[in-house]
């Protein structure tokens, strides 16, 4: 089995219950993408990859697989399909092999999660309006969500906004999952939203922007997993 990876590092947690916490981070290429965004893949082998992370793992105790694109300030981008490697369901069953473990998978709304085993952390991130992709939502995954599942929604605007309250009332997600907002702008103002979520009385969190840090598993500079 061998796996396409776009990075391989320590890092914090983000766009989940433990945001903010140490973690391994595993970013895969996403298979369906078919844009350049000069983004370098590697492949390495099941073993290879399992050997590379057991003791950094064995030491957080948390993993965050996600096939999501930063910009050169750390801004998240876009979530990609995590789930669009074949061999991806292996993986995750070997990282939830040690009970202890918290394995965190971002997955974006347009990819069915029917497959993904049930004791992963299921992070599903909606398209919201300001993305353009917001008719490609599938809700029937919510129907595969544990109660421990989460929903993040990343907002750009007011209408974005908006569009969260009426997912969030339609689909009940606040009385069944965690729900989680963070603004895609790190400049908007927290006050702002927080103080609308407050007026609303939503239970939702709002997320703190978390700057993409990678500190390598192994040597001094290395970003990405060397083949």
């Amino acid at each position: 089995m061998v796996y396409q990876l776009k990075g391989l590092w320590y890092g914090l947690t983000w766009g989940c219950a433990f945001a903010g916490r140490p973690s391994v981070q595993i970013a895969l290429a996403d298979q369906t993408d078919l844009s350049d965004n000069a983004v370098r893949v590697v492949q390495w082998d099941f073993e290879q990859l399992i050997s590379y992370i057991r003791e950094p793992l064995h030491q957080l105790k948390i993993v965050q697989l996600h096939a999501a694109d930063f910009d050169a300030e750390g801004r998240l981008l876009r979530i990609g399909d995590v789930l669009s490697q074949e061999k991806i369901f292996p993986l995750i069953a070997r990282l939830l092999e040690q009970i202890e473990n918290q394995v965190v998978i971002h997955v974006n709304n347009q990819t069915d999660i029917s497959m993904v085993d049930p004791r992963a952390n299921i992070v599903l991130v909606p398209a919201s309006p300001s993305s353009g992709k917001e008719a490609k939502n599938f809700w029937g995954n919510l129907e595969y969500l544990s109660e421990d599942g989460e929903i993040l929604f990343r907002i750009k605007n007011e209408q974005d906004f908006h569009w969260m309250v009426s997912c969030i009332q339609r689909y009940a997600l606040t009385e069944r999952f965690t729900v989680h907002m963070t603004p895609i702008d790190k400049n908007e103002a927290y006050q702002k939203w927080a103080g609308k979520l407050i007026q609303q009385a939503l239970g939702v969190h709002l997320l703190p922007w978390i700057p993409f840090t990678p500190v390598p598993l192994r040597g001094k500079t290395r970003k990405h997993p060397k083949t």
